[in-house]
C-alpha cells in the first residue's frame, strides 16, 4: 500500500510508457507526487481515443487530478514524432495546452507546466522509414517544442538519454537506465519547491 499523503503540494506526471519507471503514488517530505502511465500515449491520436491525451483531458479522473495538481509534467512525444511531422506535433500542443489553459486556469503560472523533450528513438515507421528521418524529426520537435514554451510560458525538461540507453527495440529504455528518468524528474520538482519557497520568502503577505 502506498504511504498515506502528508503534504498539501501535489504534482502530477501523466506519460506515455517510458513514465512506467516511476510508481504510481509518492509521499515525498514536501509534496505528493501522482504517476499515471498509458502505453502508446500520443498528444493527439485520431483513431484511438484512449491513446490521445487530447480526449483523455474530458475523462473524470483526469479532471480530478488535474484540479488538485500544484504542477504538472507531460512525459509524452515518442509514439507522435514516431508518426507525426514535428510541425503538426507541435500544433496539437498549442491545441492541448490551451485548452488546459481554459479548463485549469491556476496552471496558467509560467512553472506549473512542464513537457519533457522527446527520447531518442530508432525504431523506423512507414512515415519516417529511415534512421535519419525519424532523428530529424525527433530534433526538430526537441527545437520546436523549446520555441513553443517562450511563447506559451511552460517549461521543457530534457534527460540524459542517448541511443546507448535504448533497449533492443529501439525505442524503450533499459531498465537498468529508468533511475536517469526517475532522477530528473525528481529532481525537477524539487526544484519547483525550491523556487516556490524563495519567492514566497521575497515576497511576504502584507500585514
Amino acid at each position: 500500500m502506498d504511504n498515506q499523503h502528508s503534504s498539501s503540494i501535489n504534482y502530477f506526471v501523466f506519460g506515455d510508457s517510458h513514465a512506467k519507471c516511476i510508481r504510481s503514488n509518492i509521499a515525498a517530505s514536501s509534496y505528493n507526487l501522482i504517476t499515471r502511465s498509458i502505453s502508446g500515449l500520443k498528444w493527439i491520436d485520431r483513431y484511438d481515443r484512449k491513446l490521445s491525451l487530447y480526449a483523455l483531458l474530458s475523462l473524470a479522473e483526469m479532471n480530478s487530478s488535474l484540479s488538485k495538481a500544484n504542477a504538472i509534467l507531460l512525459l509524452i512525444g515518442t509514439n507522435s514524432v514516431r508518426t507525426t511531422p514535428a510541425a503538426e506535433i507541435i500544433l496539437e500542443i498549442q491545441q492541448i495546452l490551451l485548452l488546459l489553459q481554459q479548463m485549469y486556469p491556476h496552471l496558467n503560472q509560467p512553472k506549473n507546466i512542464t513537457i519533457s523533450s522527446t527520447f531518442p528513438s530508432l525504431k523506423t515507421t512507414r512515415p519516417f522509414p529511415t534512421k535519419i528521418s525519424l532523428i530529424f524529426n525527433i530534433n526538430l520537435y526537441n527545437e520546436e517544442l523549446k520555441l513553443l514554451s517562450s511563447r506559451m510560458n511552460f517549461n521543457v525538461i530534457g534527460f540524459l538519454i542517448n541511443n546507448n540507453h535504448l533497449a533492443n527495440d529501439n525505442m524503450h529504455i533499459q531498465s537498468r537506465f529508468y533511475h536517469l528518468i526517475f532522477d530528473s524528474i525528481i529532481n525537477h520538482f524539487n526544484e519547483l519547491i525550491q523556487a516556490t519557497a524563495t519567492t514566497a520568502a521575497s515576497n511576504p503577505p502584507l500585514a
